[in-house]
């Protein structure tokens, strides 16, 4: 039996246990402190050090498969927060600062975090707010929610869906069969997907270009025309190619949250360097099912 209590000053919590992890991360006023709960495993087998601002817990025992942790954090401030194990389910309570999560199954509930690194096989990954530089999610089967995104988001996806409700800035997801959607863009965004598919709200206030291809899908735009826009002037770009999914383009109603970042295409040679993209700078472009972008 496992039962450990301590304080600890560092900025980040690495976590390496080879069995099932619950961890809990919660706000306190007090002193940060980790708790750690397991009725099976050797304690002379876990190993608790805190050494160049990390506090790391693991377990020698890679083969106690078997074992099931239970964790709680309290901190004053947003920690770094790493995990390593076969099944992990996080709730978050207080804020995150980075977070690098590896599991086979998983179960996350975070609030506002910084910069995301997690890989996964299966289960639900669902984020208040990403508010760091940049996120990579992967995934076979997890389906992936986040409410904000005010970092470059990279994800793929295997069958999972992916769903960013506010999205101001770039997105490029990939995947197989999954869906993939964007309530409301403020930023470009580039989706590939096999049969998925693919619906992005595009804000009102700002010009959009557009590049759209399915091989046998349906592709529907419903975004009104206008002028292409100033040389200086921003727009968003929208690429997407699927191979059967379908494709909706659409105005979106402006969020509740007022806080959006602008649309930075003007430098984004990802969806605007090529010259044989087909369709110039403007609101809707005429979408084609044709193959004018290659197969995805």
């Amino acid at each position: 039996m496992i039962s450990i209590d301590r304080p600890f000053a560092a900025e980040r919590v690495s976590l390496k246990l080879p069995g099932a992890v619950r961890l809990r991360v919660r706000r306190t006023d007090g002193d940060d402190t980790i708790a750690i709960r397991s009725d099976s495993g050797d304690p002379e087998d876990l190993k608790v050090t805190e050494r160049d601002g990390t506090l790391r817990v693991k377990h020698e025992d890679r083969c106690a498969g078997r074992a099931a942790y239970d964790v709680e954090i309290h901190s004053r401030e947003p920690i770094d927060l790493r995990v390593a194990a076969p099944r992990l389910e996080l709730l978050a309570e207080q804020d995150l600062g980075s977070i690098d999560l590896a599991a086979g199954a998983v179960a996350v509930e975070l609030g506002r975090v910084g910069d995301v690194k997690v890989v996964a096989k299966s289960g639900e990954v669902r984020i208040d707010e990403l508010d760091g530089e940049r996120a990579f999610i992967a995934s076979a089967s997890a389906d992936v929610v986040v409410d904000r995104c005010y970092a470059s988001l990279d994800t793929r996806m295997g069958t999972g869906d992916l769903r960013v409700g506010v999205l101001a800035a770039p997105l490029a997801a990939r995947s197989a069969t999954g869906d993939v959607e964007a309530e409301w863009a403020g930023a470009d965004v580039q989706v590939r997907s096999g049969s998925g598919a693919v619906s992005v709200g595009v804000r009102d206030d700002i010009a959009t270009w557009l590049d759209l291809y399915s091989g046998t899908g349906h592709v529907e735009v419903d975004v009104p025309p206008s002028e292409p826009p100033a040389e200086d002037e921003p727009y968003v770009a929208i690429s997407i190619a699927t191979g059967t999914g379908n494709i909706r383009i659409f105005r979106a109603d402006d969020p509740d949250d007022n806080d959006e970042a602008p649309g930075n295409s003007t430098d984004s040679p990802d969806t605007t360097e090529n010259p044989k993209t087909h369709g110039n700078p403007k609101t809707n472009g005429k979408a084609q099912d044709d193959d004018s972008t290659g197969s995805p």
